[in-house]
């Protein structure tokens, strides 16, 4: 059945699962006490994680959230990149159990970029990921002493399954083997970034009333941070326009997941990046 299907999942214990399966032909195996006592003490060592969640990185996986771990959980990952265009790529994926075949499978949540200020050659940066109490996945990438970029409710998203990945060693970092020439953001770059800000904080200002709890104090923010650098014309095309892309994306995606705007809205959104 598929509420003892949902429970097995959950819990992933054995002895339950052999239970569950007996409900049909048995009856209830366990005493209603019994089962009161197990609640509670689930209750007090914490939940457990249906899915597991990682980052893609060069067709390697770096798993960030593992299934069946125990929540709330936060953790972090350091990276070293080289790129000639300051932009970092990755895809979240999603680790589960198919309902059906009862395999392993893998479903790809979004590709994100991450758009860093050209300090050095070598672009340092963190992935920080928290799994909250109520179940919900926060990403944030940041550049130390440069961009951030918060990724709020991420889990949320939609996707489609993909091959199972290659994971990476355990204190693996990405160092790709070839070192590129760092580049400059130009003028022009900047003056396309604003124009995709613009559009986004122009329909973020127009949804933002129809949020309510959490999503609703994090569109406030990221719309504040927004319009701070879109507003700041003192600042160089190398530290603004990184700023005005990587926030523009964070709102965009808040926009996603609250469900205040739509497949075609979004990709409308972003043709102007």
């Amino acid at each position: 059945m598929p509420w003892q299907r949902t429970i097995a999942e959950e819990f992933r214990d054995a002895r339950l699962t052999e239970e569950l399966g007996q409900l049909a032909t048995k009856g209830f195996p366990v005493h209603p006490m019994e089962a009161v006592a197990r609640g509670a003490v689930l209750g007090v060592v914490g939940k457990v994680a249906p899915h597991g969640y990682g980052i893609l990185v060069y067709d390697k996986y770096y798993e960030l959230l593992a299934r069946g771990q125990r929540y709330p959980a936060k953790g972090s990952q350091g990276f070293r990149y080289w790129g000639e265009d300051n932009t970092f790529r990755f895809s979240l994926l999603r680790q589960a159990m198919h309902p059906e075949t009862r395999r392993e499978e893998y479903i790809q949540l979004g590709l994100f970029e991450f758009d860093c200020i050209p300090m050095s050659s070598v672009l340092h940066f963190n992935v920080d990921w928290e799994y909250t109490d109520n179940g919900l996945l926060h990403l944030e990438v940041a550049q130390p002493g440069g961009v951030w970029m918060p990724l709020y409710d991420v889990s949320r998203l939609d996707g489609h399954p993909v091959a199972r990945p290659r994971r990476s060693d355990p204190d693996d970092v990405l160092e790709p083997t070839k070192e590129l020439s760092r580049r400059s953001w130009s003028g022009g770059e900047l003056q396309q970034a604003i124009r995709f800000g613009q559009s986004v904080l122009d329909m973020a200002r127009a949804k933002v009333e129809q949020a309510k709890g959490e999503p609703r104090a994090h569109l406030e923010h990221l719309t504040e941070q927004l319009a701070l650098w879109l507003d700041d014309e003192s600042a160089d095309p190398n530290s603004r326009t990184p700023h005005v892309r990587d926030l523009g994306r964070s709102l965009l995606n808040l926009l996603h997941v609250s469900r205040l705007i739509d497949a075609k809205e979004l990709a409308s959104l972003r043709q102007n990046l």
